[in-house]
């Protein structure tokens, strides 16, 4: 698995610099066969000791590591697992929606009496004259959801659709402007790319919101939302639940459900399953 070329020696070379004397740290740099080294390096990065250091050598797809010698041993015993051939995967997101509404319902009785008819409102009165009001408040609660699947390969991104052909609307403009993006499309197409990494038993799933389309000019584009994504790492062939958000949180994974549903919801959840094939 180890391999060094120059640059990535000259690499290892300023890393191990970075390190202060007594830290006695080691050297690697390992050669990545299936995946890609960039993707990786934030990985290994958190099997990292305080005080390691880590690059990736996009010329030679390798990652230098410094570290101590034990640290690098088990990094190398990690990588061993993640680096294969690249196994199929089906994702599986499910969204669910509630929503609430509040419904008052009135009802009243009305008797009249006197020679002008006259009304009396209020309390109901005691003799046969009066207006009797009652009042009664509802909730009703309605769920609904949908499911989507992609099939992939293991630490490879695909894309589930939401919606297409959405009207841009001025809420999509002042999302995109609050991201820093300013961009304006005519229609558009909303969803989410998703990655999922084997590693054993368990997957590392990275969930990114994304919109694109064709400008008022006629040129294509996109927006990644890289500042709403969500990472976490979950068990494969069981649902596990990533994301629960109010009305006024999560603003872009709301907009791009509720384009795709043409409905708003109070209440939104997202459910995920990574399943080997």
């Amino acid at each position: 698995m180890t391999k060094r070329g120059a640059p990535a020696i000259f690499a290892a070379i300023v890393l191990a610099l970075m390190l202060p004397a007594e830290a006695g740290a080691a050297v690697e740099v390992i050669a990545v066969k299936y995946r890609s080294a960039a993707e990786l390096l934030p990985i290994v990065r958190t099997m990292l000791s305080a005080d390691g250091k880590i690059s990736a050598d996009e010329r030679t797809n390798s990652l230098i590591v410094v570290d101590s010698e034990e640290v690098i041993a088990r990094v190398m015993h990690s990588l061993a697992a993640i680096d294969t051939i690249p196994r199929q995967v089906t994702v599986r997101v499910r969204f669910q929606e509630t929503a609430e509404r509040e419904e008052r319902s009135g009802s009243a009785g009305v008797r009249v009496s006197g020679d002008r008819g006259t009304v009396s409102a209020g309390r109901p009165a005691r003799d046969r004259d009066g207006v009797a009001v009652r009042v009664q408040d509802r909730a009703q609660r309605s769920r609904s959801g949908s499911e989507q699947f992609i099939r992939t390969l293991s630490g490879s991104w695909a894309f589930i659709a939401v919606g297409r052909e959405v009207p841009f609307t001025a809420r999509w403009a002042e999302v995109c402007a609050r991201y820093g993006q300013a961009v304006v499309f005519q229609r558009m197409e909303t969803g989410f790319e998703v990655k999922a990494l084997l590693q054993g038993n368990l997957a590392e799933v990275e969930i990114v919101p994304r919109i694109s389309g064709t400008s008022s000019s006629g040129h294509p584009g996109e927006v990644r939302f890289t500042q709403a994504s969500t990472r976490l790492q979950v068990p494969t062939g069981r649902w596990i639940a990533i994301g629960g958000s109010e009305q006024a949180a999560h603003e872009v994974v709301r907009a791009i459900l509720e384009a795709g549903h043409g409905r708003s919801a109070s209440q939104l959840g997202i459910e995920l399953m990574v399943e080997e094939q």
